[in-house]
């Protein structure tokens, strides 16, 4: 359970006692030669204790699709509907980095299956009655709304609906491999598309303006050049609905709209960007929180801005300016009224994108250098709102060890856990934020 104990931290403490616990007798040693102290079973209890939380905590398989497989069967399981959502549901653990690129592929084998059933594409289709996908390859007919496709993807976000310099740069799986807040990575990005026979002038633009023949092979010169860059795997496993007239959407751009709607606008709204073409107002939103989550952590990067101690780093984010009292409440619940850089970076799913972005950015951050991240964004004048983030490698996913010690730490100061959609963040009062560190260094210590 990710619910914080009730239990004091005062029970893992290592000191010795003879005193007899509640409840506890002593009992026989294990060869039966003499009884245990009272000392003796508190260290053994202490042991089993710390062996239980030893291997940290774990995500198991997306709530979508358990719900998904519990529906088979039933007069459910053939809903267009149901599919999608368990599908955006998968992408959803995948961006969230909860979902390893491995696991996700099986359940993306999983999903096929059904897919076919619900959607066998015709033999033969009509030249004049068809429209084309974004890459410029797949046929689907016009009067098929709704119709859900397997295909590969880019591992680039909103890849069809932005310039593909764009996707590129705010892709994930590039963030981790090329430096591309820094000159350097970014000279690397441009030679890659050179390489593939696109013009920098032609990535920029609107994708609809490129060429058909570049759609068509871009898809292979990545496959084929990336590898001469690091990145190997350009592909992966995706799902795209038709939701209108030449206009689809894979389902990791759909949990990436559904992220930011749940972020901004609450339930009501994201529900809407799965039952229809509503996922198109979500979509300035989304893009300003990515290029505000580049610039922020280009930022922070520049300028060092992340302290390293022993067990775990940290980083404070300040926005430019302070929200007053009156907008805090609003701030907190993401009200579309606010504008500017304080309110995106107030926002939770914000400070989760960076918090990743960071940690996938830095490529130094491997093997024992591989330490939790907190950042600490001051969301007003005496609250910070504190989120912590397991140091993965993309497309990978590790117990998290440090999420019962990052909550002991913020009980100890009196911090409040907030309830939010997918990161874990606790507030804490911005004069007791040293004791709060203090106290996080000292249980890593233990």
């Amino acid at each position: 359970s990710d619910e914080p104990s009730d239990e004091p931290f005062d029970e893992f403490s290592d000191e010795p006692s003879d005193e007899l616990l509640d409840g506890e007798n002593p009992q026989d040693d294990i060869d039966g030669q003499r009884p245990m102290r009272p000392s003796e079973l508190r260290r053994a209890r202490l042991h089993k204790i710390r062996s239980h939380y030893a291997p940290g905590h774990c995500h198991g398989p997306p709530t979508s699709h358990l719900l998904f497989t519990l529906a088979l069967g039933s007069r459910f399981d053939s809903s267009p509907s149901l599919l999608w959502w368990t599908l955006v549901g998968t992408a959803s653990q995948l961006n969230l980095s909860l979902l390893s690129s491995s696991d996700f592929s099986i359940l993306s084998i999983i999903h096929e299956t059904h897919r076919a059933k619900l959607f066998p594409l015709p033999p033969n289709l009509d030249p004049a009655n068809v429209v084309m996908s974004s890459d410029g390859q797949t046929q689907i007919s016009t009067s098929s709304h709704g119709t859900i496709l397997k295909d590969t993807r880019l591992r680039a976000p909103l890849t069809g609906t932005w310039p593909l310099w764009d996707s590129l740069y705010h892709s994930p799986y590039v963030t981790s491999v090329l430096p591309l807040h820094t000159s350097a990575g970014e000279a690397k990005l441009k030679e890659l598309l050179a390489k593939c026979g696109v013009p920098l002038e032609q990535a920029k633009q609107p994708y609809s303006y490129l060429p058909v023949a570049v759609r068509r092979s871009l898809k292979d010169l990545l496959t084929t050049n990336g590898p001469d860059y690091g990145l190997p795997d350009f592909l992966e496993p995706a799902f795209v609905r038709i939701i209108g007239y030449n206009t689809s959407i894979s389902s990791t751009d759909a949990a990436l709209c559904l992220q930011s709607a749940l972020d901004c606008s609450g339930p009501s709204h994201a529900y809407d960007v799965l039952s229809d073409e509503s996922y198109v107002k979500s979509l300035p939103t989304l893009r300003s929180s990515m290029q505000l989550v580049l610039s922020a952590g280009s930022r922070i990067l520049e300028k060092q801005a992340i302290t390293t101690y022993k067990h775990f780093r940290f980083c404070y984010l300040h926005p430019e300016r302070t929200p007053s009292p009156s907008s805090v409440a609003a701030l907190k619940q993401g009200a579309s009224g606010l504008t500017g850089e304080t309110v995106a970076l107030a926002r939770p799913q914000v400070v989760g994108m960076l918090g990743r972005w960071l940690v996938r950015s830095s490529k130094a951050w491997k093997g024992r250098k591989a330490k939790p991240l907190l950042v600490l964004t001051l969301i007003d004048e005496k609250t910070y709102r504190v989120t912590h983030f397991n140091c993965v490698p993309e497309g990978e996913v590790a117990n998290n060890r440090f999420l019962k010690r990052f909550q002991m730490a913020a009980e100890q100061v009196g911090g409040k856990r907030e309830k939010v959609w997918d990161d874990q963040c606790w507030e804490v009062e911005k004069d007791k934020i040293g004791s709060f560190l203090g106290q996080v260094h000292l249980i890593l210590e233990q």
